[in-house]
């Protein structure tokens, strides 16, 4: 595969400019970027060339302008290397005329391009591989496929051929000292005969040469044999054994598949070397088997080299024997004979090795590889990704299962009331009087202005008229207000309720009865240094302790000094001479009182009150306390009850204003009070 890559030079990628995405321009760039010199252990290097001119271009590396450069020359490129940059006269720019190269490690390219290759097996039985490669720019696609098969078949091709070339070495180092021999033998001959004047032999001499000269080729040959079987020999015992060019020189059948063995077992061995560690079970394994194909080896050499040895010492015998005959002949004849011998047998080697010379070269020339390509690389006419079916059920999954699933896993994780049907599912029987959206972000400050007709100001003349169901005295009414927790908007509730009563011409008296942490003076910018506890402790006159408020008929008594003591305070008899006075002063009188649920100080003011109105927030009460609400309502603790749902958004909630028992919270833009465009 790297090979495959470098060929294609896919390790530069070219991309025109394009909105959302760039275009790959693969196979039709308009330029063409060469590596001459390039640190390979850099990053990806994204670059920008900008044409201006035929010759000139402005590049960009990692979007900083580095200058203006010449086509076709060779550029050292800061934290790259060096590079060239040619015009490719087949494709023309990009209508802005920039291109964008990447130049990306070739280790990432291998291993991206490792993942899209799929090899499988036709069939279990079949020789046919299958190659499968993914790719979205399909010219591409062909030409790795390509490659990698014409990549695959040099390699085979330069393992055959490393094996003749070993061959054809072995013999003509052999070939060498054959022939030196053989010219030395000719030119002894040559010799004899001009010294002796020796022309022929008779032919018992011919006969004993004939016999003699057969020995000894037999002889040589088995020299040759045991030479090979010495540096096969030699060769196993290296860890890493190379057999290369000893292959054709083996002729017993055994040996030659226990050194086929041997390589097949070498291959995995260098394979397992890449992968594994050399602890490794399977490594293990293998080295094994090797050591033992290697004994299996030397003791067929062994064994060969004694039946040789024992053929050797045979002909050295037989030679004896012959040798004593030809003493019988004359001493020129034997002479000769000896000579002309040793010439034959130089002559039979020689030729002997020239043939499997030739052999070998006639390998080596047509040398072919083992495997062929049947099929062209073409491409699947479906898209194999994405895949619609598959895309339509995600789609269907996550945009209708998975939001249900999540609303339901929601809505039973959450332990706050949201919705009226929640809050009515706990309190059942306990009536609702009104609920209040959140303000709007266009109203500022916590007191609304009921001159207008916003939805939020509907609300609350909606939640004025059912009071006048919820009151149980014909004269002036008392109303309390109180909720479980903090933070729930009793305050707010309680401001606007007064406001919006007296809005209508109702004289209202709103006292702040939360003695511990007071915050309508402050809604109402209205001094806090005397109020409600200096009446209680009978130091003001409950005249003295009235403020005036900016809407008419609203008057409101602030807390004054916080006490030590409020519950006590409470019990007294100065809060029923309170309200019996503000009674024949105002037509209602509203309490705003401390969390139910935290101080008992809304039960002692209770007992003087005639109407209850229990504040519960959305997205804020928590779903436990309501049972204890549904308690007070059913054991007739607080006077003519009913609930407030606080801070709901049906129509057009929006976070906005914060107040309260340290929680900001605030209501939307205006319903009935917006302007429609034409």
């Amino acid at each position: 595969m790297k090979k495959a890559i470098e060929a294609l030079n896919l390790n530069v990628q070219y991309f025109s400019e394009a909105n959302p995405y760039d275009i790959d321009l693969y196979g039709k760039s308009p330029i063409i970027v060469t590596l001459i010199d390039v640190d390979s252990s850099l990053g990806v290097s994204k670059m920008k060339i900008q044409k201006l001119s035929n010759s000139k271009f402005k590049l960009y590396l990692n979007k900083k302008n580095l200058g203006v450069y010449e086509f076709n020359k060779i550029l050292n490129v800061s934290t790259i290397g060096k590079i060239t940059i040619r015009l490719n006269a087949n494709f023309v720019f990009p209508d802005n005329n920039n291109v964008l190269v990447n130049i990306v490690p070739i280790d990432r390219i291998i291993e991206a391009n490792l993942e899209k290759l799929d090899v499988s097996l036709l069939n279990q039985k079949s020789t046919v591989l299958k190659l499968a490669f993914q790719e979205t720019i399909i010219a591409r696609g062909k030409d790795i496929l390509r490659q990698l098969h014409h990549e695959y078949l040099l390699s085979s091709l330069v393992d055959k051929n490393i094996e003749a070339s070993n061959t054809l070495k072995f013999i003509d180092e052999r070939l060498g000292l054959i022939t030196s021999e053989l010219q030395q033998v000719e030119r002894d001959v040559q010799n004899y005969k001009s010294k002796e004047g020796f022309t022929d032999l008779s032919s018992e001499a011919n006969l004993f040469l004939e016999k003699v000269k057969e020995a000894d080729l037999k002889l040589n040959e088995a020299s040759i044999r045991l030479n090979v079987l010495d540096n096969l020999e030699k060769s196993i015992q290296s860890p890493s054994s190379n057999l290369n060019g000893l292959f054709s020189l083996i002729e017993d059948p055994i040996l030659f598949r226990l050194l086929g063995q041997l390589e097949e077992l070498e291959v995995q061995k260098q394979k397992l070397d890449k992968t594994v560690q050399p602890s490794n079970p399977q490594y293990q394994v293998v080295l094994n088997q090797i050591n033992s194909v290697k004994q299996s080896i030397r003791e067929n050499i062994n064994n060969q080299k004694r039946t040789i040895l024992i053929t050797k010492n045979t002909i050295v015998k037989s030679n004896s024997a012959l040798e004593t005959s030809i003493k019988q002949i004359p001493k020129k004849e034997r002479e000769f004979i000896s000579i002309k011998r040793q010439q034959e047998i130089k002559e039979s080697l020689y030729l002997l090795l020239l043939q499997k010379k030739e052999e070998t070269a006639i390998s080596y020339a047509s040398t072919v590889a083992d495997s062929r390509l049947i099929d062209e690389a073409f491409v699947n006419p479906t898209p194999i990704k994405p895949k619609p079916v598959v895309l339509y059920t995600l789609a269907l999954l996550f945009g209708i299962v998975i939001p249900l699933l999540i609303v339901n896993l929601k809505t039973a994780l959450n332990d706050k009331v949201v919705t009226r049907a929640e809050l009515e599912s706990f309190i059942k029987n306990l009536p609702i009087s009104g609920e209040i959206s959140l303000k709007p972000k266009s109203i500022g400050g916590p007191l609304l202005d009921f001159s207008g007709n916003q939805f939020i100001h509907e609300q609350f003349r909606m939640l004025r008229s059912n009071l006048k169901f919820l009151t149980r005295s014909e004269g002036s009414n008392v109303l309390l207000l109180t909720s479980n927790i903090s933070g729930e908007g009793k305050s707010f509730i309680s401001l606007n309720v007064a406001a919006c009563i007296a809005s209508y011409g109702k004289r209202v008296l709103l006292i702040n009865a939360d003695l511990r942490k007071p915050k309508l003076h402050e809604y109402l910018g209205v001094d806090n240094t005397i109020g409600f506890v200096n009446f209680l402790i009978g130091e003001e006159t409950l005249l003295k302790v009235i403020r005036n408020t900016s809407h008419d008929h609203f008057d409101f008594i602030s807390c004054g000094p916080i006490p030590p003591n409020p519950s006590e305070l409470l019990e007294n008899t100065k809060l029923n001479e309170l309200i019996s006075e503000a009674r024949t002063l105002y037509d209602y009188i509203i309490f705003d009182c401390p969390p139910v649920g935290l101080v008992s100080d809304a039960l002692n003011i209770a007992n003087f009150c005639d109407t209850t109105l229990f504040v519960v927030r959305s997205e804020y009460t928590p779903k436990i306390v309501l049972p204890t609400v549904l308690n007070l309502f059913k054991e007739k603790k607080f006077p003519s009850m009913s609930v407030v749902f606080n801070g709901t958004k049906g129509m057009n909630g929006y976070y906005g204003y914060g107040y309260g028992y340290g929680y900001g919270y605030g209501y939307g833009e205006n319903f009935f009070g917006k302007k429609k465009k034409s």
